[in-house]
């Protein structure tokens, strides 16, 4: 197995979507009963990630709602969408029950190091390639 070279960390970047349970649907634009707030974390380890998703909750709390997508934007959002004020709605903390969650780990492509080895982001070596 061929180390990371000096000073580099393996990457720790996650898409965390954070879910706002709604009280009262009808008060919102199309209904919703839940809205999502998305965004991406480029960070170094756990505690790191940990430490990011709090600072957002927080800012949510500070902010007293949440800037979501709008119901009736398409499933996949172009970054237009995502970053632009206009595509977004915001939701009040009084009308939120409570904000769950998930968090995906972004994947990227195995680095060859070595001829036929492919690694994982953590120079974890997977298994060889072997011509059949």
């Amino acid at each position: 197995m061929v180390p990371l070279p000096t000073g580099q960390q393996p990457a720790f970047d996650s898409f965390v979507q954070f879910i706002g349970h709604v009280k009262i649907p009808a008060l919102l634009p199309g209904s919703p009963d839940k809205v999502i707030a998305n965004n991406v974390f480029h960070c170094k380890n756990k505690v790191e990630l940990i430490g990011l998703i709090n600072e957002q909750m927080q800012e949510f709390l500070e902010q007293q709602g949440m800037l979501v997508a709008k119901p009736d934007n398409p499933k996949i959002m172009n970054l237009e969408h995502m970053v632009s004020v206009e595509f977004k709605l915001f939701v009040p903390m009084d009308n939120i029950r409570f904000i769950e969650t998930i968090v995906s780990p972004m994947t990227e492509l195995p680095r060859m190091e070595e001829p036929g080895v492919p690694l994982l982001g953590q120079g974890v070596e997977t298994k060889e390639l072997n011509p059949s």
